[in-house]
């Protein structure tokens, strides 16, 4: 559902919305993001992975030693990061940090990116991170919690206070200033493809009965679970 509504995304590009390409944008299921707390050595206790995003969408480029690591090309003025969920929540720790939910990770890999790639966030046009669920999910507030600024600054900030090494100055100066710079919240599917079968009814209507396929599935994989 995500690389379909991506797709359209990039083959519409006049299209006024939060997951909205420029002109050169481009985007990639499955990317890899760096993370400011990866492992430094096997068993770290404090360390963790990469994160993979279900979608990226901006100006960016894959490492030669892996196809899907991605990072920032050095014009880079676009960086969205998008979650897709049908009934699941999202995740709300790591093996090695609890409480340290996919929210505030995602935006801190969007922080890392941006540092490694060394643009300054407010020369940029587009930073987000959006989670892609069911407008019930939605309403009935399961991802609302983590789902605000205030939130995910303190999420990282304990991230950073309790992690065993000198991470204030990259909270204070990477990642804060990618925070306030973000857009940062939930788009329901069923206004997705509302948006698409305005502008495409062909597409939006095979979308639609795609999408309630998806519901159907994803809800008898959850009740036999």
């Amino acid at each position: 559902m995500l690389r379909l509504v991506l797709d359209w995304f990039a083959e519409n590009r006049s299209v006024d919305h939060p997951l909205a390409f420029d002109a050169s944008a481009r985007w990639f299921s499955e990317a890899i993001l760096p993370s400011t707390f990866l492992r430094r050595c096997r068993g770290d206790p404090h360390g963790e992975g990469y994160t993979h995003a279900d979608g990226a969408i901006g100006h960016f480029q894959f490492g030669s030693t892996s196809q899907a690591k991605l990072s920032l090309n050095a014009d880079s003025t676009m960086l969205k990061v998008t979650e897709a969920k049908m009934f699941s929540a999202l995740s709300h720790r790591t093996t090695r940090a609890p409480g340290y939910n996919q929210a505030a990770r995602n935006v801190a890999c969007l922080a890392e990116t941006i540092r490694l790639a060394g643009l300054d966030p407010a020369a940029m046009t587009d930073i987000g991170f959006f989670v892609l669920a069911p407008e019930k999910q939605i309403e009935r507030g399961v991802f609302q919690g983590a789902m605000n600024k205030q939130s995910i600054e303190s999420v990282v900030r304990h991230r950073v206070e309790t992690y065993d090494g000198p991470k204030m100055d990259w909270f204070e100066t990477s990642f804060l200033p990618v925070l306030r710079r973000a857009q940062v919240d939930c788009l329901s599917w069923e206004s997705l493809v509302d948006l698409v079968d305005e502008h495409d009814p062909g597409f939006g209507a095979d979308l639609s009965v795609y999408y309630q396929s998806c519901l159907r599935y994803n809800q008898q994989a959850k009740s036999a679970g």
